[in-house]
């Protein structure tokens, strides 16, 4: 009976096929890296690209909603836009021309959606102005009249606000029903829009003093 043939030992491999295999895994290493970089880039690209469309579909409504179109959209595209004043001003022109060009239809739908992504930029652009709106009429009391508002007049300004958007407020504006919510949102509103602490009074009842200034303002007006 003849023997199994024995396989021949392996021979230990050479110095330089193993610096030839280290070379290969880097690359291959390397290209996986690449590979998942590229994955990334159009990842965020397509974020960025979809977001971009959302402000500028809010942007169209604020400056349908907005009494000072150009400079509530100015205003709004400054905390969604890049850093780049050249993209900002590109922004702001493109869109004042894009609503210029809509039809009277187009318009309209604008403020009364279907579509369900329409209607959520509705309800940011209506979001906005209530904010906008009241950091305007506040800076007017505050600076051209010299009066501090309450807290309880500072929300009775932003139902005013609500009312005048109309009642598209009713259903789309993110706005709290509870009292505590409203002072909730009262104080986020303030931080948004970097208001120093003291800009309105924080008690419902004036002190003599205010009570005087506002009645010296009244006086004079």
């Amino acid at each position: 009976m003849s023997r199994p043939r024995q396989k021949p030992e392996t021979l230990s491999q050479s110095p330089l096929q193993a610096q030839m295999d280290l070379v290969n895994e880097q690359e291959r290493l390397l290209r996986a890296m690449v590979k998942n970089k590229k994955r990334q880039l159009k990842h965020a690209t397509s974020r960025e690209t979809r977001r971009m469309a959302q402000v500028r579909a809010v942007g169209l409504r604020v400056i349908a909603l907005a009494d000072d179109a150009s400079g509530a959209l100015y205003r709004y595209l400054a905390q969604h836009v890049g850093p780049g004043q050249q993209q900002l001003e590109d922004e702001h022109g493109q869109l004042l021309d894009r609503f210029l060009d809509l039809d009277g239809p187009s318009v309209l739908q604008l403020c009364e959606p279907v579509a369900q992504r329409d209607k959520y930029a509705l309800r940011d652009a209506i979001d906005f102005m209530v904010r906008w709106d009241l950091v305007s009429w506040l800076s007017l009391q505050n600076i051209s009249k010299g009066i501090a508002p309450s807290v309880s007049l500072v929300l009775q300004q932003r139902e005013t606000i609500m009312g005048r958007l109309g009642r598209r407020c009713d259903s789309m504006a993110r706005t709290p029903n509870s009292q505590a919510g409203s002072y909730k949102w009262l104080s986020r509103w303030r931080k948004q829009w970097r208001l120093p602490k003291g800009q309105f009074g924080h008690k419902d009842v004036p002190t003599v003093e205010e009570m005087r200034e506002k009645a010296q303002w009244m006086r004079n007006a």
